[in-house]
C-alpha cells in the first residue's frame, strides 16, 4: 500500500499542473478566493473535478503521514467520489441526448401539421372531398369499379397522373405508359402501395401523399423536389393474381 501511494504521489507531483488545469487554461489553486474557485469548477467537467480531488487526497496522505487504515479509507473514499462524478457526467450527456430527441419530435410534428394544412387547402381549392387513413394518406374514390378487390401480392396496372400541390405536372401514363407493380414488393412510393390496397379493378381515384409516403426529404432527383406532397390521379386497369 505504501509503495502504491508513493508512486501515485510522485506522478501527482510531476503532473499536478496538468491534472489541476482549468479548461480555460487557469490553474485550479485551492488557496484561491472562493469566487475564483467557483468559476474554475464551473468550467471543469465533473469527471475532471473528481480526478483532481482524488489526486489532492493522495497527495495529502503523503504530506500528513496518516496511519495505514486512515490512508486506505481515504483512498477508497476518493475512488468512490471519482466514480460518482463520472456517473453525473454520463447522466448529463444522456439528458442532453434526450432533449435533442424531443426537439426533433417537435420539429417533425410541426412539419406533418404544415403538410396537412397545405393538403387541406389544395383539396378545398379543387373541391375534393378527401378522407385520410391512419398513416396519413389522403384519398377519394371518384368512380367505383365492379372488379376484384386489390390484395397484397397482386400485380396492378394503372393509368396515372402525378403533380405537386402548386399544380406542376410531374409524370403520367400518357407519356410513360401504364404503371405496373406488385403490391407489397416495393419499387414504388410507399403511399402508392397503400393506395392500391384501397382500390378495386375499374376504380378511379385521387390521392395525396405527404412527403414521408412519397419521396421524403430528398425528392426523386428530377421533377419532385425535397419534402414535396405528391398528388396521384389513378384509374385501375387490371388486377392480376400471382
Amino acid at each position: 500500500m505504501k509503495s502504491i501511494i508513493k508512486y501515485l504521489a510522485n506522478n501527482i507531483q510531476t503532473k499536478k499542473e496538468r491534472i489541476r488545469a482549468c479548461p480555460k487554461g487557469r490553474a485550479f489553486r485551492f488557496n484561491s478566493s472562493p469566487r475564483a474557485a467557483k468559476h474554475c469548477l464551473a468550467q471543469t467537467s465533473s469527471a475532471a473535478v473528481g480526478f483532481s480531488l482524488l489526486s489532492l487526497t493522495l497527495h495529502g496522505l503523503i504530506r500528513f503521514s496518516l496511519n495505514h487504515y486512515a490512508k486506505t479509507l481515504a483512498v477508497v473514499s476518493a475512488l468512490v467520489l471519482l466514480a460518482a462524478c463520472g456517473q453525473r457526467n454520463t447522466d448529463y450527456l444522456y439528458d442532453k441526448k434526450t432533449d435533442n430527441t424531443e426537439k426533433l419530435i417537435r420539429v417533425n410534428k410541426y412539419m406533418v401539421t404544415s403538410d396537412s394544412l397545405a393538403i387541406v387547402a389544395y383539396a378545398k381549392r379543387h373541391n375534393w372531398n378527401l378522407s385520410v387513413t391512419p398513416s396519413g394518406l389522403w384519398y377519394e374514390i371518384v368512380k367505383k369499379g365492379n372488379g376484384k378487390q386489390a390484395q397484397k401480392e397482386m400485380k396492378v396496372k394503372m393509368a396515372y397522373l402525378t403533380e405537386l400541390l402548386d399544380g406542376t405536372r410531374c409524370y403520367s401514363s400518357d407519356s410513360l405508359g401504364l404503371k405496373e407493380f406488385r403490391i407489397g414488393h416495393g419499387g414504388v412510393e410507399a403511399g402508392l402501395e397503400q393506395a392500391a390496397l384501397l382500390l378495386t379493378e375499374g376504380d378511379s381515384a385521387r390521392f395525396i401523399l405527404p412527403p414521408y409516403l412519397a419521396y421524403g426529404l430528398a425528392g426523386d432527383g428530377n421533377k419532385i423536389g425535397k419534402r414535396e406532397c405528391l398528388v396521384y390521379i389513378v384509374s385501375v386497369q387490371q388486377l392480376i393474381q400471382k
